[in-house]
Parts: C-alpha cells; structure tokens; sequence
C-alpha cells in the first residue's frame, strides 16, 4: 500500500501475511514529480499600496510546494516585503 502524504514524500505500509518472515533488501521508488498536477493559486492584494503606487503584480511559480498553508505564508511574506517601495534614487 502506498499512501502519498504531499509533494515531496510517500510512505510505504509493508504487511506480511504469512507467518514466515520476509527480508526486504532493497525498496526503488520511481516517478514523475507532481508538479503541475494540482496547482495552487493565491491571490492577494493590498488596495493601500495600489491607491499609492499603482498595481504591480508578481506572478511565482513554486512547483515544490506541499501545502497550501506553505503557499500562503510565501505570499503573505511577499505582500509585506512588497508593499511599500525600499529603492533609492542613485542619480538625477
């Protein structure tokens, strides 16, 4: 039995039905990364920064994300970081 607990991960359940005991030696495991299989889309947007500094969007493609919750936070975090301009002006 197989069961794929996310992204990045499966685990393995063996049973023995016989009552004789078994070796295993060696365990392969071999697949297509899911990426792409179930995409995760989050939209965010913060209305004070676009009424100041017009709309601006950043579009990630995270492929090796496993949750939702891991999505959510990465986007929270660029919101916040994004929000308010950090540049300088070098020269005029």
């Amino acid at each position: 039995m197989m069961d794929f607990s996310g992204a990045d991960r499966a685990l393995f359940t063996i049973k023995n039905n016989s009552n004789q005991p078994i070796f295993s030696t060696e365990l392969i495991v071999r697949g297509t990364p899911i990426a792409g299989a179930n995409p995760m889309i989050l939209d965010y947007a913060d209305q004070t920064s676009i009424t100041y500094y017009g709309l601006r969007i950043l579009s990630l493609d995270l492929p090796a994300l496993s949750s939702l919750e891991e999505a959510d936070n990465i986007a929270r975090y660029e919101l916040a970081r994004r929000s308010q301009p950090a540049g300088f002006i070098g020269q005029l």
